[in-house]
């Protein structure tokens, strides 16, 4: 059983709700640029507008300088703020609720996908952000995994990242280890693939924290 502080943030996207679990040592940021652990894509919120952290204590938000502020249950937070359960979070007019979890919850998987609210460590894995899928994490557990679009005729396996997002080829990309560590490569998707904003045109060397944009659709690799 995990006894270490773990939490959650929960939020409402126009596809249904999302989640985020975060763990501590873990540096959750917000905004709209495409380098934030959550991605906000509204001109109104700021490019980099909130982080949360762990201060050892508890998990603290503090505003990035953003341009419309960042709000706690209808304050606005000036300086680093600690967070309670079942604080409510305002982004210009998005609202994300932070849980607090004592222990692991148990989530039942997808087929073909593995869900933790705390990731086992030295696992990679890929973390949605942004998208249909928002908060949902793929651990990279084979050799070679495709990243494409869901459907009916999908054939779930471990080898396969699948996609609710309509904006992603099938398949669309594809994820490869070797002796070096993890590349990606785009399979002449329909609308391209990015590492970091930068569309890739050969295979790319993933690195910890980077960006993968398939359609509108954003998973950040963490090596593990």
């Amino acid at each position: 059983m995990i006894t270490h502080p773990v939490a959650r943030l929960r939020w409402q996207t126009e596809s249904g709700e999302a989640e985020y679990s975060i763990k501590p040592e873990e540096t959750i940021t917000i905004g709209r640029e495409p380098d934030n652990t959550i991605v906000i894509n509204d001109a109104m919120v700021s490019r980099h507008h909130a982080r949360i952290t762990w201060d050892g204590k508890s998990f603290t938000i503090q505003d990035r300088g953003s341009s419309n502020g960042t709000f706690v249950n209808g304050r606005r937070v000036r300086r680093k703020r600690r967070l309670a359960d079942g604080d409510e979070i305002t982004l210009y007019k998005y609202r994300l609720t932070f849980e607090m979890l004592s222990v692991e919850e148990e989530i039942e998987p997808r087929p073909g996908e593995t869900i933790l609210a705390m990731p086992l460590p030295g696992q990679p894995r890929l973390i949605v952000t942004a998208g249909p899928d928002a908060g949902r994490e793929f651990v990279l557990g084979e050799d070679l995994m495709t990243i494409g679009r869901a459907s009916r005729s999908s054939r779930w396996s471990d080898s396969q990242v699948l996609l609710t997002d309509r904006t992603v080829s099938r398949p669309h990309a594809c994820i490869q280890r070797d002796e070096s560590g993890f590349s990606i490569v785009d399979m002449e998707s329909a609308n391209g693939t990015t590492v970091n904003g930068e569309r890739i045109s050969k295979p790319h060397t993933l690195a910890d924290g980077d960006v993968i944009g398939v359609g509108e659709t954003r998973l950040v690799f963490r090596a593990g």
